[in-house]
């Protein structure tokens, strides 16, 4: 009997394991040609990737590709194009007709000497006559002409797409029929249609879309993303509305948002989690021990209950209104409106703060007192020191050392601070007419006046990124802290930064993420078939990201509900967040009860 079900195991392993390939391979993706393994693509942070676009339709191509990862474009045509990539090591074209203007081309292309990445779409005629070329580091075949789009070669040469496809044909004496080889999928997102999960993509656009637009039109929001996937899988991705109610500048899928407060789970929280992990931090050391300024009132509060909202710190402090005059004008001490060496840190347009007023911020939080009694209550201010801490703690800028060790080597180097250093304005979505504090519409500047106040770099808010690039991160901690086929944190770490810390205190908090209410779940921004296994954040502006790693859900909405003023109380009125996110979790229930 024992081994009749060793067997019957053993079998069961065998056609889920072909399943599960099948299911991340394209067999109509053929790999001729992968030097040392080079695909898919790993290591994003050591490459520096240029298309050479030689064809008209290759726009497409590339928009696929920038999903995954920063690529830079450059034109077959122009002269001496090979010096302009002098900066990119990696090179990837698309060729869909041979000849001898296409063979010169290619010869050009591979006496580059860099990784070159040969995408062949169309007859295989076109193996036979640049097959022989042996300079490229990988070739890769696809018969049907909607291979021009790079929707999947993308996704193979960057792993979310495994290829196990065949040449049906002899491709010239260098290829055979039957020859290609297999390359693997499952390393980032892949992108799929809602009906390879069983759902009606017809539906789920019409119950997302008929929520959007009643939000739109009661002026809740001016527009959004809304982002979605089934273990690691894209199901839906799509942008509404406008940037602003003036209707000029449409949403696209890589504007970027102001993404508020859920920068804590996303800035400092995963190099916690990092420093955690190497023993640079420690979960039950007072963080009196990382920062001196809680010697005093503060230094027998360890770095959990500081994570988890429970030190009993004030919710925030206005630190804004120190800066104002009773008759509304700034103080000239500490504002003015050209920047200078004494006033270098840009708050807004025309506004500069004096040089270190960061130290009176923090000043202000050490001396403040704690509240009566060591319960919940959910606190920007010790975010506003983490960066400090970590800082010190990498012996690295916390700004550097987040992008290197995270975002870069994620693909997401669309998520940042200060966005109009990297992004122009039309790239990022205004968020509020500020009447209180700036006197004006904030737009590429953090919306939250504190974080403003830190020259936009904190850890309580200022980060910006689109739903996509955000969405890797938390794709990663879905993953148990793997991305791409890279460690960031271990399984362990990520398990005890995602689960509730007091519960019996009535606290729901996890460390830097926000869990379930524990009771009465409908009052949260997530859906209330949410899982208690569920971890996320919200922002102020209109955010959310929530990951389920009990059904593999994750759900990223961005919208400027804030604009023009946040004194309007339509977005939480109409359950925007709540309602959308529920739609997924109820199309994927009843999709798995057929």
């Amino acid at each position: 009997m024992k081994t009749l079900h060793l067997y019957i195991l053993i079998i069961t392993f065998i056609f889920f394991s072909t399943f599960v390939s099948a299911q991340n391979c394209d067999s109509n993706t053929v790999v001729l040609k992968n030097e040392k393994n080079f695909l898919p693509l790993k290591r994003l942070d050591t490459l520096k990737i240029g298309f050479i676009r030689f064809g008209k339709l290759d726009t497409l191509f590339v928009e696929n590709l920038r999903r995954y990862a920063k690529v830079e474009i450059f034109e077959a045509r122009s002269k001496d194009f090979l010096k302009k990539t002098k900066n990119c090591n990696v090179l990837i074209s698309c060729v869909t007709n041979g000849g001898d203007k296409t063979l010169s081309f290619v010869e050009d292309l591979l006496s580059s000497k860099k990784k070159v990445i040969l995408c062949l779409v169309g007859g295989e005629n076109l193996v036979n006559e640049l097959g022989s070329l042996k300079n490229s580091t990988s070739i890769l075949y696809y018969s049907e002409k909607d291979g021009l789009n790079g929707d999947i070669l993308s996704q193979v040469i960057f792993g979310g797409l495994g290829a196990c496809g065949k040449l049906k044909e002899d491709g010239g004496p260098f290829f055979k029929k039957n020859d290609g080889l297999k390359t693997y999928g499952g390393l980032r997102f892949q992108y799929i249609s809602p009906e390879k999960l069983g759902l009606d993509s017809g539906f789920l656009n019409r119950k997302i879309d008929s929520i959007v637009d009643a939000g739109i039109k009661a002026r809740a929001m001016p527009g959004c993303q809304v982002f979605a996937a089934k273990d690691g899988k894209v199901f839906f991705k799509k942008s509404y509305g406008f940037h602003t109610y003036d209707s000029l500048a449409e949403v696209q899928n890589t504007d970027l948002y102001d993404l508020a407060s859920v920068t804590k789970i996303t800035g400092p929280t995963p190099l916690i989690m990092q420093a955690v992990d190497s023993g640079k931090i420690n979960l039950e050391t007072f963080l009196s021990v990382y920062w001196s300024g809680f010697r005093k009132n503060k230094e027998n509060i360890t770095v959990r209950e500081f994570l988890a909202h429970q030190a009993g710190l004030p919710a925030w402090i206005p630190f804004w209104k120190d800066l104002i005059r009773k008759n509304g004008k700034f103080k000239h001490r500490f504002v003015r409106h050209k920047q200078s060496h004494r006033f270098p840190t840009q708050i807004a347009d025309e506004l500069y703060l004096r040089k270190n007023y960061k130290t009176c911020i923090f000043k202000r939080i050490n001396k403040l007192s704690l509240l009566p009694e060591r319960k919940y209550k959910y606190s920007d201010l010790s975010f506003y020191i983490f960066p400090e801490i970590l800082s010190k703690t990498y012996q690295k800028d916390y700004e550097t050392v987040l992008y290197s060790n995270f975002y870069k080597k994620l693909g997401a180097e669309r998520m940042c601070y200060n966005p109009q250093r990297f992004f122009s304005l039309s790239q990022i979505v205004p968020t509020e007419k500020d009447t209180i504090f700036r006197k004006q519409l904030i737009h590429g500047n953090v919306h939250d006046e504190g974080s403003a106040l830190l020259g936009g770099v904190s850890g309580h808010a200022g980060l910006f990124a689109d739903a996509e690039d955000l969405a890797k991160l938390m794709q990663m901690y879905l993953n148990g802290g793997t991305y791409g086929g890279e460690r960031y944190i271990s399984e362990k770490t990520v398990s005890e930064f995602t689960k509730t810390q007091f519960p019996k205190n009535d606290n729901r908090r996890a460390l830097g993420f926000d869990k379930p209410f524990l009771q009465n779940r409908d009052q949260g921004s997530y859906a209330p078939s949410a899982s208690s296994e569920s971890f996320g954040h919200t922002g102020f502006t209109g955010t959310l990201v929530w990951a389920d790693p009990e059904n593999g859900l994750l759900f990223v909405f961005l919208a400027n509900r804030v604009y023009p003023t946040r004194n309007n109380a339509k977005f939480s009125e109409m359950n925007i967040r709540p309602s959308i996110h529920e739609v997924f979790y109820k199309v994927l229930k009843n999709s798995s009860q057929h």
